[in-house]
């Protein structure tokens, strides 16, 4: 994964009515982003997923919807 990954810090308000805390850092800058006990950190996938065409076949799932046999990539 990049440096340059753009990861998330959400920290919930602890007190009614105030907004919770969501910054935008790069993953390279995590460290001085000010996390806390308190903060949960996103990290959103880096690359779209890929299929497992074993596993789709497997659960008969290739033949849903007249998708038979259809495979991108």
């Amino acid at each position: 994964m990049s440096p340059y990954h753009d990861v998330y810090v959400y920290e919930a308000p602890i007190f009614p009515g105030v907004e919770p805390v969501i910054r935008k850092v790069p993953l390279y800058a995590l460290p001085q982003s000010g996390v806390s006990a308190i903060s949960t950190l996103y990290i959103p996938p880096g690359a779209p997923p890929r299929p497992d065409y074993a596993t789709v076949q497997s659960l008969g799932l290739d033949k849903v919807n007249g998708h038979a046999g259809q495979q991108s990539g």
